[in-house]
């Protein structure tokens, strides 16, 4: 069985309710639970995080790979932002939240699930369609941003940062959490290179004649 024909069986409704945002999701272990029963004999599912600090913001990225009996793998990638602090929860909730949003977005790519058309609630009530199209776009924006965050701390001089800048789209950049990841990267980058600039360079100090043995 090929990664296609595998997506093709694979369908994933969003089956749990968020009542006090009124819409509806899918989890990574639904989606998990779906893939399982589709792998064929001797396929395997890997999904594994990694943590990463940049422009001090922590992200963590799930990376699902499917291994064929053949030989062959495949695999996608999800990040999500990792707050120091959320209302209500303790650190190791913080994470594990921000472990389970990286990984459904990774098994989501992997897989190529849809936006929810499945859903029977999408198809047969307007309210609830115009609903989870908002909350579509709402966690579209989040994905956006965090995306965004990533590529800009991912510079390593000012003129990467512009360029990094300059790729985003204008949604993006009018964040306010993209922007101040922006302004922070810049003051970063300016102070290593005015560093870099008062440092002496030593070399130029000795004369044609001099050694340094």
């Amino acid at each position: 069985m090929s990664l296609h024909e595998i997506q093709t069986a694979v369908h994933v409704a969003k089956d749990k309710r968020n009542e006090f945002g009124n819409y509806n999701y899918r989890t990574a272990e639904g989606i998990l639970a779906a893939l399982k029963a589709a792998l064929p004999e001797g396929a395997t599912i890997i999904v594994s995080d990694s943590l990463q600090e940049l422009a001090g913001q922590i992200f963590v990225t799930a990376t699902a790979t499917i291994a064929l009996a053949d030989g062959v793998k495949h695999s996608a990638t999800g990040h999500a932002l990792h707050p120091l602090q959320k209302k209500g929860m303790d650190p190791s909730q913080i994470t594990g939240a921000a472990s389970s949003y990286a990984r459904k977005y990774a098994l989501a790519g992997l897989l190529a699930l849809d936006d929810g058309s499945v859903d029977p609630d999408a198809k047969d009530n307007r309210r609830a369609m115009e609903e989870e199209q908002e909350e579509e776009r709402a966690q579209a924006a989040v994905k956006a941003s965090v995306e965004a965050i990533f590529s800009l701390t991912q510079a390593t001089t000012l003129d990467a940062l512009q360029a990094a800048w300059q790729s985003l789209t204008p949604s993006q950049r009018n964040d306010k959490s993209v922007a101040n990841t922006k302004d922070d990267m810049k003051a970063t980058l300016k102070l290593e290179a005015d560093l870099d600039d008062k440092i002496p360079d030593f070399a130029s100090d000795i004369g044609p004649n001099e050694g340094l043995g």
